[in-house]
């Protein structure tokens, strides 16, 4: 089964790939786990077993993005849980409360929910988001097909670079199963005028033609951005795990 979760100029994508590279998220799992074995590529992560489930978001990285709201992270730890449960033998028997700004004794954090959940099995998503931002000028009608040979706009954009690490803990053992990452970026594009646009704001992606439209609802289009990112990043990091017969 395929597990792949599926979720402007020249200048732009230089400024990007600058970005990118000046403000990829730094790995924090090895913070969260603290002293625990490395997985040795068994095939015991491939037995199935109850689990629980542990979202952190860590915003100690420059240039990190605030935490997301606590009902965007429960609605995160619901897709981790489906989504994990499609590619491993694993049964989610209990969300924790998700966690942001975990920065007090984070490797005895996973410890501690692990005994209240009374779990034998933990599963640490580590979830990590920072965003670049600057001004362009952006193509009319919206398209990069064109080159602006509509007229161009003045605007603003905030690409957002987002890391997920997932750890699969054998509690009892303080073992390491399994561990998979993920990274995933989208840009806003906004105007940076009052003009009404159908073009803008738009979220991109590299590589990806298809362009997301925020909902014109009055909310503020910067907090679906770091959503898509870290949708790709998940859907990147499951598709790194172990892969189990039948699934």
């Amino acid at each position: 089964m395929n597990r792949r979760w599926g979720v402007g100029g020249f200048l732009l994508s230089a400024w990007l790939l600058s970005g990118c590279a000046l403000s990829s998220p730094t790995a924090r799992l090895d913070a969260y786990l603290g002293p625990v074995s490395a997985p040795d590529r068994s095939a015991e992560v491939c037995v199935p077993r109850d689990a629980g489930l542990l979202v952190v978001h860590d915003t100690t990285g420059k240039g990190s993005l605030p935490p997301q709201s606590v009902d965007g992270l429960r609605s995160l730890s619901a897709r981790i849980k489906l989504l994990v449960e499609r590619a491993l033998p694993l049964n989610v028997v209990k969300i924790a409360m998700p966690v942001a700004d975990a920065v007090d004794t984070p490797t005895v954090l996973w410890k501690r929910v692990a005994e209240e959940q009374g779990v034998g099995a933990l599963l640490l998503a580590v979830v990590s988001v920072v965003e670049v931002t600057g001004a362009d000028q952006f193509p009319f009608d919206g398209t990069q097909e064109g080159g602006g040979a509509m007229g161009v706009l003045p605007g603003r954009w905030a690409s957002d670079y987002a890391l997920v690490e997932l750890g699969l803990l054998d509690t009892k053992g303080d073992r390491l199963l399994a561990r998979a990452e993920g990274r995933g970026s989208a840009t806003l594009e906004q105007l940076a005028t009052d003009l009404s646009s159908n073009a803008y704001p738009v979220i991109r992606q590299p590589g990806n033609a298809r362009r997301i439209f925020p909902p014109r609802d009055g909310s503020a289009p910067q907090s679906l951005v770091a959503v898509v990112a870290i949708e790709e990043a998940l859907g990147q990091a499951l598709d790194k795990l172990p892969r189990c017969s039948g699934r």
